[in-house]
């Protein structure tokens, strides 16, 4: 091929292309038009909806009910586990690791703990995670002591509390891992 025509070729992708962009804009805005009221009568019940909720339950319950809704401590704890991953595969990466060494699996842990709750997205989904393995402890508990009702007594939070009280898991110190 030569040059004339490869640049013909490449014009001629260009023209497809923005035709398609155009018909795509061109679809938005027609869609957007032609069901006008119907998404407004949608915007305007969905109104309606979040306003009767804060009236009839209160804004704290209407807060819970959204982050449930939207499933916000998945969220928190794909981010966490994301987050701490990265941190994983830079040092393992970044350093001799050995996996019988207790003392690099321990300074992997307290970078991984340390790196991991930065922000306050990261340390809300590190709570997510362990209210998560709280909850799944809870479960095989109530199965073990062959408790019928889940109403009868919520353990979850005092698993979290004796999680987080353990000596050594937290630390006021600043941390001198990498």
């Amino acid at each position: 091929m030569n040059k004339a025509t490869k640049e013909h070729e490449i014009q001629r992708k260009w023209e497809i292309a923005s035709m398609c962009y155009y018909l795509l804009v061109a679809h938005y805005i027609s869609v957007g038009l032609m069901n006008y009221n119907l998404v407004c009568k949608v915007v305007k019940g969905q109104i309606a909806r979040i306003i009767w909720g804060i009236r009839n339950d209160g804004i704290l319950a209407f807060f819970e009910s959204e982050r449930l809704r939207l499933n916000i401590p998945l969220i928190f704890r794909s981010f966490w586990l994301m987050r701490c991953g990265i941190h994983m595969y830079i040092y393992l990466v970044s350093s001799e690791f050995a996996w019988t060494d207790v003392e690099s699996l321990n300074t992997l842990l307290k970078l991984v703990m340390v790196r991991g709750c930065e922000t306050l997205p990261a340390l809300l989904g590190m709570a997510s995670v362990f209210s998560w393995i709280c909850a799944k402890v809870y479960l095989k508990s109530q199965e073990f002591m062959q408790i019928p009702d889940e109403r009868s007594t919520h353990i979850g939070p005092l698993i979290a509390a004796t999680l987080f009280c353990q000596p050594g898991f937290y630390t006021t110190r600043k941390s001198s891992i990498g």
